[in-house]
């Protein structure tokens, strides 16, 4: 679907396909893919509420007052100043509901140095085509995303290399990936605001 799409993007040009692809339908798509994450963030903000809302309550203050570059990166001060929360927690000894200690670096301890997934060649099964749809609103956000890159930047890459091409590169990633048994490839809205930070 990623080739299909980014070879009609080619042969009718960028600018006629972004008339149907404006920040209104490309917006809703990506706060979608935020959303659908909810169910996951709220299981883990459940192992301690109070840490929890400590981040939410950074990111939220970062987000509307602050300045410069603290502004561009509320989501990591979030992490920054909740971990450093926790890490107080911890020296003083208050656990967490469960009673299981706030910080453990046991499983750090444990792990090996360079972790690798098992290699597992993809296998056909027709029922897969069922998830293809969900290629359509992986593009959305990949359009969104480049346009968001592209005003963070300053630079047209809709135009230069093309949006036909970022979009070949990431269906070629996405099917590499899938082909060798790893999870699909996606912008990543988020990383955005790195691109301001390192400039």
């Amino acid at each position: 679907l990623y080739l299909i799409f980014a070879l009609i993007i080619r042969m009718v040009g960028v600018k006629r396909v972004m008339r149907y692809l404006p920040p209104v339908v490309t917006g809703p798509v990506i706060i979608c893919i935020g959303l659908s994450l909810a169910g996951s963030a709220i299981n883990n903000a459940s192992t301690n509420w109070f840490l929890a809302l400590v981040a939410l309550a950074v990111i939220i203050i970062f987000n509307i007052w602050g300045k410069g570059m603290l502004k561009i990166i509320p989501i990591l001060m979030g992490v920054v100043i909740a971990y450093a929360v926790a890490v107080v927690l911890n020296v003083l000894g208050i656990k967490n509901p469960d009673g299981s200690v706030i910080i453990n670096f046991a499983p750090v301890a444990q792990a090996g140095i360079v972790g690798l997934p098992p290699l597992q060649l993809c296998k056909f099964d027709l029922t897969s085509i069922m998830m293809a749809p969900i290629a359509i609103a992986t593009m959305m956000e990949h359009v969104g995303d480049m346009s968001a890159i592209s005003a963070t930047v300053g630079e047209n890459f809709l135009s230069d290399p093309g949006l036909h091409r970022t979009l070949l590169g990431d269906g070629l990633a996405t099917a590499m990936a899938g082909f060798i048994g790893g999870p699909a490839n996606t912008t990543y809205g988020e990383n955005t605001g790195v691109l301001e930070l390192s400039r």
